[in-house]
């Protein structure tokens, strides 16, 4: 690995000290260089260097343990060759402010040699001559991969149902929302479903809680294995779910429940070597005019909830 700290030529120093202090004066430079070597070489941050084209010139030992990489396969090539692709974005805009001589504490996601995502906070230093023009950079890498982990553990927490690790209630509401605006926007149609167990409480009762539980988790991947990716399944409390339905009339929602139910009453729930068939009441609701809040499309679905609990359950009901 080359010298970060190259020996400067000075063809002055010579005329300036008697041979003696000369050498003693090389000597101290030496063992600064030597110095600032070990303390570059043993930090627990990753530093490296940028040249004018932000081409990586130097990387220090903990740099190359972040990433995965040999020091020959980073130095010479261009930073951005070892970012995510969500990442690139970001990128373009902290080196603009780099070549302007800002510095900057930014966060920033790799991808290591091995694949694995790997994220830093970086505290970069622009490197300026003496006529103001960027000619590299400086930076140091803070691994911040635990961090992240549990913002993403409390995020998860936050957002979705514990046992059944689909959207929770509060993070349907927000979700729906926006997914209403668009829709209202662009004049898209849009259903709503809500979902109830039926006699869910007599499962409890006779088989026990944790059956209970099972039930609940095997509706809802019967659910998620027949639904779209913009599809918003959700977890409403207890035994209700809820189903935002993007871009589908109210006829479209209601074949797509259907399948669903087709697909609960041909695989019946296996509770202590019985099987035991799963039936649900839904109550299905769509945008009628531009005036919808998703307080009213949830009130059209609970009429119509009502009203297949009252007709005798195992049904949908419309409620345009």
């Amino acid at each position: 690995m080359k010298p970060f700290y190259p020996r400067a030529k000075a063809p002055g120093l010579y005329g300036l000290f008697p041979k003696g202090q000369r050498e003693a004066v090389f000597a101290a430079l030496r063992e600064s260089e030597a110095r600032y070597r070990r303390i570059v070489e043993t930090a627990i941050e990753g530093i490296l260097a940028l040249d004018r084209e932000i081409r990586i010139t130097f990387v220090n030992t903990q740099m190359v343990a972040m990433l995965g990489y040999t020091a020959e396969e980073l130095v010479g090539y261009e930073i951005k060759a070892f970012l995510a692709p969500d990442q690139l974005s970001d990128h373009v805009e902290q080196m603009d402010k780099g070549r302007k001589g800002q510095d900057a504490v930014y966060e920033r996601c790799f991808i290591r040699k091995d694949g694995v995502r790997y994220w830093v906070l970086v505290s970069a230093k622009a490197i300026m001559d003496e006529a103001g023009a960027f000619v590299g950079s400086f930076a140091m890498f803070t691994d911040i991969n635990e961090r992240k982990r549990l913002e993403a553990k409390l995020h998860q927490q936050a957002t979705t149902d514990e046992l059944t690790r689909v959207a929770n209630r509060r993070h349907f509401l927000a979700l729906a929302h926006q997914e209403l605006k668009r829709t209202l926007r662009f004049k898209h149609p849009l259903s709503l479903a809500l979902i109830d167990f039926d006699h869910f409480k007599q499962i409890n009762d006779t088989y026990g809680h944790a059956a209970g539980d099972q039930a609940l988790i095997a509706v809802t991947q019967i659910f998620q294995q027949n639904l779209r990716e913009i599809d918003l399944f959700a977890r409403f409390g207890g035994d209700e779910f809820v189903l935002l339905l993007p871009e589908t009339e109210l006829g479209q929602a209601r074949l797509v429940l259907e399948r669903v139910r087709n697909v609960l009453t041909a695989q019946p729930l296996v509770l202590h070597g019985k099987p035991v068939p799963i039936t649900l009441s839904i109550g299905l609701g769509c945008v009628v005019d531009d005036g919808d809040l998703l307080d009213t499309l949830l009130e059209r679905a609970d009429r119509a909830l009502y009203q297949a609990k009252t007709a005798g359950r195992n049904r949908i009901m419309l409620c345009p």
